[in-house]
């Protein structure tokens, strides 16, 4: 392999890559380095992304290194998706083309889904603890700024970085940046957007119920987990693969917890994110942070997979893939 070929692999094992970014590392023309990405291309070595001014290169997903987020990956697509699918193919396809769930895709009713960005964020952050109910955060915008409760301010974040997601791609930096946006009033400003530097657990009254993977180790599986995605985003998926595929990507940043707080919100930002890019801006108003709340026993109970991140058994995953399917169709 050419030896510059082997520094742009390098380059974005760590990240996605623009080519101009890439020509300037290289210290090489962007003619040489075109040559050189069309070769890769052919070797399938990388994957392109997007379309111009706005294209990306990232690895192909089987030069990934293996880390936990591939093992599992592998793992879903093999055993628990067929299962999936077989219970739930025909019953979102005719949740979501039901009358009710199609005026968003109306530009008249765009005020609405605003109003449903807003309730999203209500009830994500009441799973974090936030006791503002939807009616009363709406109120609070009626004072003025200086006014609010921190609580009001806090969820107004997070509508920022819904609107945030309606307008960018989902990948890894701008899954940064939304986690800056919606972190402004409980993480301190030099680690919003930027992995953690120290261990982390999750704790209940009875004491430390999951330890995550070592901050060291962060980095690799979080890129690992959005080369994945980028993968994912270019397939053609049925219904059913879009809301399977969206769980998994809210139940890995879940267990990977990358973030020193902020987890849980970037988690379900992330998978309605994800919903939105391969089903359409529709799926920004559908109510899954709703249903998490009103399930929250259930939704913290099917997050119990290990003690820790490397002891995670993904044999026992199927009732958290199952329980958002299950809660929309109730309702």
């Amino acid at each position: 392999m050419h030896a510059f070929q082997a520094q742009i692999l390098l380059l974005l094992e760590k990240q996605p890559q623009k080519p101009s970014v890439l020509a300037k590392k290289l210290g090489i023309s962007r003619q040489s380095l075109h040559a050189h990405l069309r070769a890769l291309l052919e070797k399938q070595k990388i994957v392109r992304h997007g379309t111009s001014p706005h294209v990306q290169y990232s690895v192909a997903l089987k030069n990934a290194p293996a880390t936990r987020v591939l093992k599992d990956y592998t793992f879903c697509q093999k055993h628990l998706l067929p299962k999936y699918l077989d219970e739930f193919s025909s019953p979102l396809e005719q949740y979501l083309n039901h009358p009710k769930n199609q005026k968003a895709e109306k530009p008249e009713v765009l005020p609405d889904l605003a109003f449903l960005l807003d309730s999203a964020a209500v009830y994500s952050s009441n799973i974090e603890g936030n006791t503002l109910d939807l009616n009363s955060f709406l109120n609070s915008r009626m004072s003025p700024k200086k006014h609010r409760p921190k609580e009001a301010q806090e969820i107004e974040d997070l509508v920022s970085a819904y609107a945030f997601a309606r307008v960018n791609n989902l990948d890894e930096k701008h899954m940064l940046q939304a986690h800056t946006m919606l972190s402004r009033q409980f993480v301190a400003a030099t680690r919003r957007g930027i992995y953690r530097k120290e261990p982390v657990g999750v704790f209940s009254q009875q004491g430390l119920e999951y330890m995550a993977v070592e901050p060291h180790l962060v980095a690799d599986e979080m890129r690992v987990l959005f080369t994945i995605v980028a993968d994912l985003l270019q397939k053609k998926h049925t219904t059913a693969e879009r809301f399977f595929w969206g769980s998994w990507l809210h139940l890995m940043i879940a267990l990977i917890h990358p973030f020193s707080d902020g987890n849980g919100r970037t988690a379900r930002l992330c998978e309605k994110w994800f919903l939105a890019a391969t089903l359409g801006e529709k799926s920004f108003g559908l109510p899954t942070e709703e249903q998490y709340w009103k399930n929250r026993a259930l939704y913290y109970a099917t997050l119990k997979l290990g003690a820790n991140y490397w002891e995670v058994d993904m044999k026992k995953a199927s009732p958290f893939f199952i329980l958002l399917p299950r809660v929309l169709l109730r309702t």
